[in-house]
């Protein structure tokens, strides 16, 4: 059973809180990820801030909300509390304001295997709030969360993490847009411009 997990629980203050529910091109944010989601995974987690709120969405794929294990302290929290309510040996991690995200690039991380995390690098830096990460890496999660050091990249050596690098990335996304997240209002006018030239995204 492959487990995907939705960081959804970030402040939003860029673009008036509550990110997963702001609507792109009639539907919610969250809705597009799951979309992209259901060809690739079994099941979802929902990572959320404490007494988050999430909007409605349609789904076949079980879906579980757990409330981040150790609030504000970033996308960390969110990818440890994925792993720890998923229990599976790794899960695919994804971001709740990338509408673009393509399943075929999601497909290309799963197949990624015998690393403690996977991240992408595109336009130049780390896409950290994408990923697969295994549960061998809980430990060196744990530590950092309870440290000064709460960035991703601050434990990807800790974890054996592998990159996967922009041309394989662009084999799968030529435009690379999966990685184009929402996070003001002309970010959602920029992406309902692209669903509005290629509607099949």
């Amino acid at each position: 059973m492959t487990t995907a997990v939705i960081l959804a629980g970030g402040a939003g203050s860029r673009i008036g809180g509550d990110k997963p529910s702001v609507v792109v091109a009639g539907r919610p944010l969250l809705q597009w990820v799951i979309d992209a989601l259901a060809p690739v995974v079994s099941r979802v987690v929902l990572t959320v801030a404490p007494g988050q709120g999430l909007p409605p969405v349609e789904t076949a794929l079980p879906l579980v909300v757990c409330e981040d294990l150790l609030p504000a302290r970033g996308p960390l929290t969110g990818i440890y509390t994925g792993l720890s309510c998923a229990r599976a040996p790794e899960v695919l991690v994804v971001p709740c304001d990338a509408p673009l995200v393509r399943p075929t690039l999601l497909e290309l991380l799963l197949r990624q295997t015998g690393a403690g995390a996977v991240v992408p690098e595109a336009n130049g830096r780390l896409q950290t709030a994408f990923g697969v990460w295994s549960q061998r890496s809980t430990s060196a999660l744990i530590s950092a969360l309870n440290g000064e050091h709460l960035s991703v990249r601050a434990i990807l050596d800790q974890v054996d993490a592998r990159i996967v690098a922009e041309d394989e990335l662009r084999a799968v996304d030529p435009d690379l847009r999966s990685f184009c997240n929402v996070n003001t209002p002309d970010d959602v006018a920029r992406v309902e411009r692209f669903l509005l030239e290629a509607p099949e995204v």
